[in-house]
């Protein structure tokens, strides 16, 4: 580029010579050759030093050249992801749409088809309460009223219930039951009269060989001879006998059956163990064993003392015998077996005949 600049004052020095010749024609003394002296040397400086200048400046611009152009390519780019962003997005909105569109058709068609839903139901519901009416109709004309069928226990306690209106000692049983083994011994074993001939016991006898069953009462005994030991429980340490007579027990005022707890429901208050005192039923988790976190449905957790006998009465109306508890310790809560989860077994051995 300087090279440029100084061929270029070159030029204009000779151009200089030649105007200066045609100004002043007079031919010189002789015909030797011109010779043109140029001081050129500020004017080459200045040239060099503008040349430099605009080399720098160009240098300058290539730079920012460079630098706008990336600056635009990255533009190019952001503006190219932009549009792909908005294309996107516009995309997405067309779906939208058209799922609205699809929406709308569906919840559309859903509306007629919960209309027709509504209107078939309330034509059922019509329908049923015509029905209801008319069987309510009908109950009211007939004078035939339906019971549940009672129970053979219960049957059996209502045919012995005028004999309950004697005196009851602690409002439990007021008899004393004692079994009695082929040496004379007696094993007191407790037990309670469900029935003319038979006697239920909260005990395992086998190891006994027992003979009789002994009612004692008031100031008087009766011996009863033993037909047959039916199992209803055996389970460990706990078993329920039901000892069949070899004849029947005269009742009196202080010999009768006591009547056996039909209902699965638990009563809520009114439990007494054999001497009178107070049993109340509580939470299962204070009978749990290390083993088991549940009670069996046949079982209630309470707490009370057993007293002189295993037997638990539920006082009402009329005594009943709600169940059974067995003492092998001191504890404060214990286990007790509800006789009306063995029912079945007590009455189809009692009462074949369903109560008769």
């Amino acid at each position: 580029m300087a090279n440029k600049i100084i061929f270029s004052g070159l030029i204009v020095a000779l151009l200089q010579v030649a105007s200066a010749e045609e100004a002043n024609p007079e031919p010189y003394m002789n015909d030797a050759p011109l010779t043109i002296y140029v001081d050129a040397g500020k004017e080459i400086d200045q040239f060099l030093s503008l040349a430099k200048s605009i080399d720098g400046k160009q240098s300058v611009l290539e730079d920012t050249l460079e630098r706008m152009s990336a600056e635009i390519k990255a533009a190019e780019v952001r503006c190219t992801q932009k549009v792909s962003k908005l294309q996107r997005r516009e995309l997405r909105n067309q779906q939208t749409r058209r799922m609205l569109v699809e929406v709308k058709a569906t919840a559309g068609s859903m509306s007629a088809e919960i209309k027709a839903t509504e209107e078939r139901c309330t034509q059922k519901v019509s329908e049923l309460e015509r029905k209801l009416e008319d069987l309510i109709n009908l109950q009211t004309k007939s004078s035939a009223v339906a019971t549940c069928p009672k129970r053979p226990a219960e049957l059996a306690c209502e045919k012995t219930h005028g004999l309950r209106s004697a005196r009851i000692l602690n409002n439990t049983i007021p008899y004393e039951v004692r079994l009695v083994n082929a040496d004379g011994n007696r094993i007191n074993r407790g037990g309670v009269l469900i029935d003319k001939r038979f006697v239920l016991i909260p005990r395992s006898l086998d190891h006994y060989t027992v003979q009789q069953v002994e009612f004692s009462f008031s100031d008087k005994v009766v011996y009863k001879k033993i037909k047959k030991v039916h199992t209803v429980l055996s389970y460990a340490f706990s078993s329920i006998m039901l000892v069949e007579l070899d004849s029947d027990v005269d009742y009196n005022y202080w010999l009768y059956p006591t009547c056996l707890y039909t209902s699965e429901l638990n009563p809520k208050s009114g439990l007494m163990n054999y001497d009178g005192k107070p049993i109340k039923i509580t939470e299962d988790s204070n009978c749990y064993d290390p083993y088991s976190k549940e009670l069996s449905p046949d079982r209630v957790c309470v707490e009370g003392n057993c007293g002189s006998s295993n037997l638990v009465v539920e006082v009402g109306r009329k005594p009943q015998l709600f169940g059974f508890i067995y003492c092998y310790n001191n504890a404060k809560y214990r286990t007790l077996y509800k006789v009306s989860s063995f029912l079945d077994t007590i009455e189809n051995i009692v009462w074949p005949k369903n109560g008769k």
